[in-house]
């Protein structure tokens, strides 16, 4: 729904299409996820059982059916996952990125959940190091500067 600057380097957040701006679907079906996590095989069972937790008794709401439907149809690695049905709330972790302009770094996020919106979360992620917080400050200045 929404992300900074920074996020979008990282990400591409706004090189995906607008209804598929969402963790899951881009860590199945975006086009860089999967070179960009270092742990991109570990992450990916951790993040459809997210998922199932996170989702609970709203899975069976249109725009939940509609990812997972669209998910298991187009990724097979998705579809492995989901046949497991592990079940694990997430509210913070590590991320290990390689990324092509930025290189290597690493990331610490925790969770939110939205109160008014209990299907939504809100991601904070804060460096891991002191490299990545001098990265990720110098790619901040970078995409934040006045065209």
């Amino acid at each position: 729904m929404a992300w900074n600057r920074t996020s979008d380097l990282i990400n591409g957040w706004s090189e995906l299409p607008e209804g598929k701006r969402n963790l899951v679907w881009n860590m199945f079906m975006g086009p860089t996820m999967r070179r960009l996590l270092v742990d991109w095989e570990q992450e990916a069972p951790l993040t459809v059982a997210a998922l199932r937790a996170e989702a609970g008794r709203d899975l069976g709401e249109p725009d939940y059916q509609e990812l997972i439907k669209q998910l298991l149809e187009e990724s097979p690695d998705f579809a492995a996952i989901w046949a497991r049905q592990d079940v694990r709330g997430r509210q913070e972790g590590a991320k290990r990125f390689q990324h092509p302009e930025l290189g290597r770094f690493d990331l610490e996020y925790t969770a939110f959940q939205v109160a008014e919106q209990p299907s939504l979360r809100l991601y904070l992620y804060t460096p891991a190091d002191k490299r990545t917080a001098m990265k990720l400050r110098e790619a901040a200045q970078r995409v934040n500067r006045p065209s």
